[in-house]
């Protein structure tokens, strides 16, 4: 349970969510790459979903060069968005295994709310 909050305190703080209210964090059917100090140490995919949704998943594949960012660990953390590749969760889970078998996948369930 306490790794699940890590993990998601750790997605608000990469999306700067702490200062400004939620609003569709990333763009539908993107694919964004997790860099940290320029080097890729993650991925994430969010799937197609009706524009008005304010409840879906995301789907964020850790590799195993990722770190924690925290104030122990000043590392600088951004994203690099692009169309994704992938139509499907399964799709983007199956081949992420394949390419960083040491990874992990995070998903995370987003409620949006005014």
């Amino acid at each position: 349970m306490g790794r699940i909050i890590i993990l998601i305190a750790t997605a608000l703080a990469i999306l700067g969510l702490w200062q400004q209210p939620a609003q569709a964090q990333l763009d539908l059917q993107s694919e964004c790459g997790i860099l940290q100090n320029g080097e890729q140490v993650g991925q994430i995919f969010v799937p197609e979903r009706d524009s008005p949704t304010r409840h879906y998943m995301e789907y964020w594949y850790l590799f195993s060069n990722y770190s924690y960012p925290g104030a122990a660990n000043p590392v600088t953390t951004q994203l690099k968005c692009s169309q994704s590749r992938f139509t499907a969760p399964e799709t983007f889970k199956s081949k992420m295994r394949e390419e960083h078998p040491d990874g992990y996948l995070v998903q995370i369930k987003v409620d949006e709310e005014r």
